[in-house]
């Protein structure tokens, strides 16, 4: 069993691959664990911090997101199937650990720097605990517990 703690544990690519799935995409939802992952880059959409609630924008890269099952519906339906939102935030190439969230609602916005007129889904998800208790079927070796960066 191991601990995630807000802005102490953090990742190299390779370790968030060992603990889930290799983090190429902003959603991971591994059907074998009882968590979801959201990671966001800060600087790549207007995800905002508001005290507890976060503005985190959904899955997909181009034309307008829609609430589909690889990813954006994963976060709606995650207290029906059981699964914890944990979020993390990518900078200087770790992903640090920033809370474990709830899905309050969503809507539509166009908030993509990318591409002003492009419609993305924005989450707002409750900040339900800064830690996160985790006993793995296989062991994880390699998590490192550092003071973050930001």
């Amino acid at each position: 069993m191991f601990t995630l703690v807000y802005n102490q544990t953090s990742f190299s690519f390779a370790e968030m691959a060992s603990f889930c799935y290799p983090p190429y995409s902003g959603i991971l939802h591994p059907i074998d664990k009882p968590f979801i992952v959201c990671i966001d880059v800060p600087g790549e959409y207007y995800d905002d911090v508001e005290t507890d609630v976060y503005e985190y924008i959904g899955k997909g890269l181009s034309g307008h997101q829609r609430m589909i099952r690889n990813g954006n519906e994963q976060i709606r339906v995650h207290k029906k199937e059981g699964k914890d939102i944990l979020m993390f935030q990518k900078k200087n190439g770790l992903y640090t650990f920033v809370g474990v969230y709830a899905y309050q609602s969503h809507s539509l916005d166009t908030r993509c720097l990318k591409d002003p007129q492009r419609e993305v889904i924005v989450f707002k998800l409750k900040r339900i605990s800064d830690e996160y208790h985790y006993s793995p079927e296989i062991s994880i070796d390699s998590i490192s517990n550092k003071e973050s960066e930001l």
